[in-house]
This record gives structure tokens, sequence and C-alpha cells, in this order.
């Protein structure tokens, strides 16, 4: 897999002459391609990896109105753009998240496998979406890592201003990623846009190691067995053929596994953890994941 760099690398969009009315004013914007320098600058990233977040599998999500857009707007608006520095930019990775008065917008994502260091997005009211002109959504946005806010700037941004820059730092050991928008007093066209959500990784090409039994409650005396996998950031790739695979148990009072298939049982009431430990056939390289098992208590 290709690996991507931000430094000295910009993405060029080609801008079409845009005139749109804002305040009784003309707003002429460039036609001139369009680069993302700017973020790059901001973000002072030096040459990391990222993933997309609209690339990476959702925790969990809820909107306040319609549902969630994933590189592309809602309702008939199926385009994403931004201001950025005065010039409208159109963007192809993004996500839309509608919020309304009663019910803020939220988007959560598992990071605690991706070594992740950096958030960068730009944020701001999706353009167009108020087809009437008016532009009357309005939307704050914030940024939260473990149920702990990192990032909001209690700003209410509309369509016709500059979106707003997002750069934060994600503590190692993090384990989730919540991005939240919020309803202003529009009540409408809040097409709340994170534009170019990019979550700084160790490593790109890092693969992923999960291992869950078929079933995590047993009885005494009954079995499981646990299943592994190894896969890509994305979870696109299984790499699980590459690597041999055993387990181990850390209480064999509550219940044993073998070895080499994986099957669990169950010895006495409690809990206990199984750990998987994959080697790479090749290279040696090593991953292990760990899953509980909780045998009821008979009697």
């Amino acid at each position: 897999m290709k690996r991507r760099k931000l430094t000295k690398r910009s993405l060029a969009i080609t801008m079409a002459l845009c005139i749109a009315a804002s305040s009784g004013q003309t707003m002429v914007f460039a036609k001139e391609p369009i680069t993302l320098t700017a973020m790059e600058e901001k973000a002072g990233a030096e040459e990391e990896s990222f993933a997309y977040l609209s690339d990476l599998q959702m925790k969990d999500y809820k909107v306040g109105y319609g549902d969630i857009g994933i590189d592309q707007g809602v309702d008939s608006i199926k385009t994403m753009k931004l201001q950025v520095e005065g010039q409208l930019q159109e963007f192809t990775k993004g996500i839309v998240a509608h919020p309304s008065i009663d019910q803020d917008a939220y988007v959560i994502w598992d990071i605690s496998k991706y070594g992740a260091t950096r958030f960068t997005s730009y944020g701001g009211i999706n353009y167009g979406s108020d087809q009437t002109g008016q532009h009357r959504g309005d939307v704050c946005f914030e940024v939260w890592v473990d149920d702990q806010k990192v990032w909001g700037d209690e700003v209410f941004y509309r369509d016709n201003q500059d979106a707003a820059f997002i750069d934060v730092k994600i503590p190692e050991g993090s384990r989730t990623l919540k991005l939240v928008t919020k309803a202003g007093n529009s009540m409408a066209c809040d097409h709340a846009l994170f534009a170019e959500p990019k979550l700084y990784v160790a490593d790109i090409n890092a693969r992923i190691m999960n291992t869950a039994p078929q079933s995590s409650i047993l009885t005494v005396g009954g079995s499981t067995t646990m299943k592994s996998q190894i896969e890509n950031i994305w979870g696109n790739q299984d790499f699980t053929e590459d690597y041999t695979i055993s387990y181990v148990t850390e209480n064999e009072d509550v219940a044993t596994v073998d070895k080499d298939t994986g099957v669990v049982t169950a010895v006495s009431g409690g809990i206990t953890k199984i750990t998987a430990y994959a080697t790479e056939k090749n290279n040696g390289e090593k991953l292990s994941a760990t899953a509980q098992i909780e045998v009821a208590q008979t009697g």
C-alpha cells in the first residue's frame, strides 16, 4: 500500500468561476487551481502517514436530521464545498453530520488500534445547502477524545464564512475520537461538514489484529472457539493466513484454551481473558489481541 505524505504536497482542485449573492454584493471566487498548502502549514505536519476518517469504520453515530453523509453531502446537495481563506473550495473527502435543536450530531471512531497522533480537518456549513441563498445554517464544531473535549471554539459558522481549521494532538493510548456538531438558532440547512478529516497514524501500513470467541458467556463444561483476524487499518485486506496464531488463557481455573485450535473449555464460574498471539511466517512480526470469557456460576 502506498504511503501517503502531507509535507511538500498539495491537492490541486480546479475551480470554476462561482458567483453567489451575499449581503447584496457579488462574490467572485478564483478559477485558478487552489492548493491545500495552507492546511499543511497550519498543521505543521512532518512526513506523517494519515487515513481519512471517512475511510475508517465508524463505531457509532447519530444525526439530528436525515442521514450521515460519507464523502458526499446530504439531501439533494451531494457536493462538499467550504469557503477557505475567502475562496470556495470543493472537497472529495468529508463527513456531513446534520444536527438539530433537540439533537446534537456526533460520529465516533475506535482509534485504539491505530497509534493515532493527530487529527486535522476543516469545519463549516456545506456551501449551497441553503438553496434560497439566505445562508441560514449555523453550526458549531467540537472534537472529543476519550470523552474529553479537546477542540471547540464556540463559534457558529455559516456557509458564507471562512471554515474553521481544526488541528488536535491525540495523546498516546487514546481509545475513541468523537466529532460533534451543534445547531444554532436558525433551525434550517445545518449541513455541518468536516472536510479533509485526516487521522494521522504511526504507520499507514500497520496490520491490526482482532480476536473474539463465538460465545463470550459459557456454562461449566461448555466450550467455544476463538476466531482471530489480521487486517489492514481499513479492514479491507485480510492477512490472517500470513501468520501463525496461538492462544493462552489468563486463568486456567476458569477456562482452558487449546493453544493451536483456540477451543475454550469452561472449568468453573468466573471471568478470564484469552490472548491470541500472532507471528508473521516470513519476517517474524508479532501481534496480539485479547478477549474476555465469562463462565456463569452454577448451582
